[in-house]
């Protein structure tokens, strides 16, 4: 059995593959497109927030707390405390906040995030598109020269 053929087996699709006679790649593509969530996943990454609190006043928090240098610990208990959110959901916040500026950083409008399925996200690669100075402090690594970017993937503004 060759490789193709054990990937096809794994996903237990090898006679889709042998009658369709698509391409391997395009296969393999197919198959994971088209595979659900698992039981009680899903790709929404909202968040559940406390009353009084927007998803403004989070993503806020973590940038400013992460360009005064405090790391990843102290942001999460800050979340908890001072805004009231779940363990999970600071952790959460936190990742998809930096995940938006880090998506943010490569300068391609195609990685915006989902602004409804991915919030948060959305937030931080919009601050981080409108001001470089949060790549430039958060992730030194991936800073350029200031060129400002902006989510037209969505049609929508912060």
């Amino acid at each position: 059995m060759n490789f193709h053929l054990a990937i096809f087996k794994w996903f237990g699709k090898v006679s889709a593959l042998v009658r369709t006679g698509y391409s391997t790649a395009f296969s393999l593509n197919r198959i994971q497109m088209t595979k659900s969530s698992p039981s009680g996943w899903t790709d929404d990454m909202n968040i559940e927030l406390p009353e009084h609190q927007t998803l403004d006043n989070v993503v806020a928090l973590v940038i400013s707390m992460g360009m005064q240098g405090a790391d990843y610990n102290l942001v999460q208990l800050s979340l908890v405390e001072n805004l009231g959110l779940s363990t999970d959901d600071a952790a959460l916040a936190w990742d998809r906040v930096h995940g938006g500026i880090v998506r943010a950083a490569t300068q391609q409008s195609g990685n915006c995030p989902n602004r409804s399925k991915d919030p948060l996200a959305w937030l931080g690669f919009q601050h981080a598109s409108q001001d470089a100075s949060i790549i430039a402090s958060l992730y030194p690594q991936y800073a350029d020269s200031g060129n400002t970017r902006t989510c037209v993937s969505t049609g929508e503004t912060p």
